[in-house]
C-alpha cells in the first residue's frame, strides 16, 4: 500500500477576480506541486469556523447513512467542500464550479421581469 504524496502550494496565481455580492469576497486560484489549479473563495469580514464544524458534522452524518440497514439510505450523502478558517474573521472556501451566486439569480430574474 503506497501513500498519496503530500501535495504542496507551488504558487498563487497573479490575480483575484472580484465576486459581485454583498461581501464581495474573491476568487483566489492556488496552483498545487502536482501541477493541479486549486480555487477557492476567499471570504472577509466572516467568522466561517462555525462553517468548517458544520462541514464536519456533515462527514458524521454521511457516515451514518453510509452505515444504515435501509437500502435507499446508501445513496444519499451530503456533499461536503473545504472550509478553511484563517483567522477569526477571514477564510477560504473550496470552489463550487459552476454555481450562481443568490445575488446574480435575484439580478437576473429581475432584469429579466423589468423589475426595478
Amino acid at each position: 500500500f503506497e501513500e498519496p504524496s503530500l501535495v504542496t502550494i507551488a504558487y498563487f496565481a497573479p490575480t483575484l477576480t472580484v465576486i459581485s455580492s454583498k461581501q464581495r469576497p474573491r476568487r483566489l486560484v492556488i496552483y498545487g506541486s502536482d501541477g493541479m489549479e486549486y480555487a477557492f473563495l476567499l471570504k472577509g469580514h466572516e467568522d466561517l469556523r462555525q462553517d468548517e464544524r458544520v462541514m464536519q458534522f456533515f462527514g458524521l452524518v454521511n457516515e451514518v447513512l453510509a452505515q444504515a440497514s435501509d437500502s435507499n439510505a446508501n445513496y444519499l450523502s451530503i456533499t461536503r467542500f473545504s472550509v478553511v478558517p484563517l483567522s477569526p474573521n477571514a477564510g477560504l472556501i473550496g470552489w463550487v464550479p459552476n454555481c450562481d451566486t443568490l445575488h446574480s439569480l435575484v439580478r437576473d430574474f429581475r432584469e429579466q421581469r423589468k423589475i426595478l
